[in-house]
């Protein structure tokens, strides 16, 4: 630039004159709920997008979009990832806006695509595809109501998803994560107990997963990543499934590998900072809990894993007093009896 040249400018933006972005341009894409896709351009999924939005018109609607995308989707090959992850990606930015009767009507066709393609990239080096297909199938799962839940392959589905928290890639296990614990949590289609009927499949299948894993060598890190799943659902787990795993996590704690130890701790600590119902954590295995807590007390020079434990214990105690305050919160010769029965 030359030293005392004026060079013109305009303050206005391309949109703010009415202007249009050359991805749109390119595609004719009007519709607002891709402006996000405008917003970026170097990419190599997003490169992928814009032949599908070629060919998808921008002049649809929400839902023609979706089943227009789905049917894109369905046609993609396993050799294909890139493409594969450029349509699961505006998949799961349209499908929040499809209306839920649609999604409930189109149930087991979504479901039965979402999952092959699962299938089919769940051992693929780029982990796109399968993080935005977890994302889709959350929000298609979250749309039906209560009686889809009582057919054992829709529950199975979560099972699933579940197996993936422990995937390799961080940004799978994440979304699997936020899935699994959407659908488990989700207040609408909560039983009678406010216990999902999706719990008791995902805590036997964690439960074995955790066995398996404490019983190998090597198995720290699959210990750790299915703990990080449990703090968020275990809380929404049956009584007797409750307690199993429970007793599983106390037994992590006596692997020597810190990692572990504190994982397990602070499973247990964030589950009951979330109040368990008595559906879930009866107060005779709450008591329990506390005792085992106190018995597992770490060596005082062992600071991060003290901290952690005393963390547990408190929220222990926090529960017991929520759970009967008055009938054996509020009498120390019950828990004095109940922890120290040689006393």
């Amino acid at each position: 630039m030359q030293i005392g040249y004026k060079q013109e400018s305009c303050s206005k933006s391309m949109i703010s004159e009415g202007g249009v972005s050359r991805i749109s341009q390119f595609t004719a894409c009007t519709n607002p709920n891709f402006d996000a896709v405008h917003r970026i351009w170097n990419d190599c999924v997003t490169n992928s997008m814009i032949p599908i939005k070629v060919v998808v018109p921008g002049t649809e609607t929400d839902v023609e979009y979706f089943a227009a995308l789905m049917t894109a989707l369905e046609g993609t090959s396993i050799n294909e990832p890139c493409r594969t992850a450029a349509i699961a990606f505006l998949l799961q930015v349209i499908v929040k806006k499809v209306p839920k009767e649609v999604l409930q009507a189109q149930f087991m066709r979504t479901v039965q695509i979402l999952y092959t393609k699962m299938l089919e990239n769940s051992e693929q080096s780029e982990g796109s595809p399968l993080k935005y297909l977890l994302s889709i199938l959350g929000v298609v799962l979250r749309a039906q109501p209560t009686r889809v839940w009582n057919s054992a392959s829709t529950r199975n589905i979560v099972v699933s998803v579940t197996a993936l928290c422990a995937h390799d890639k961080p940004w799978v296990r994440t979304m699997a994560r936020r899935v699994v614990r959407a659908v488990l949590t989700d207040p609408v289609t909560a039983m009678e107990n406010g216990l999902h009927a999706a719990a008791s499949g995902v805590g036997m299948f964690v439960q074995q997963q955790l066995q398996a894993a404490l019983g190998s060598k090597g198995g720290d890190m699959t210990t750790v990543r299915y703990l990080c799943l449990l703090e968020g659902v275990m809380h929404k787990m049956p009584s007797t499934l409750f307690k199993q795993l429970a007793e599983t996590i106390l037994k992590s704690f006596t692997i020597a590998d810190p990692m572990v130890k504190c994982s397990a701790l602070q499973c247990l600590y964030r589950c009951l900072q979330r109040q368990p119902c008595d559906a879930a954590l009866s107060i005779e295995t709450n008591v329990l809990l506390v005792k085992a807590l106190t018995q597992l007390s770490p060596p005082c020079e062992d600071v991060t894993v003290c901290a952690y434990w005393m963390q547990a214990l408190a929220e222990a105690h926090v529960c017991l007093t929520a759970k009967d305050p008055y009938r054996y919160c509020c009498s120390n010769s019950y828990i004095s009896s109940k922890l120290f029965p040689s006393a």
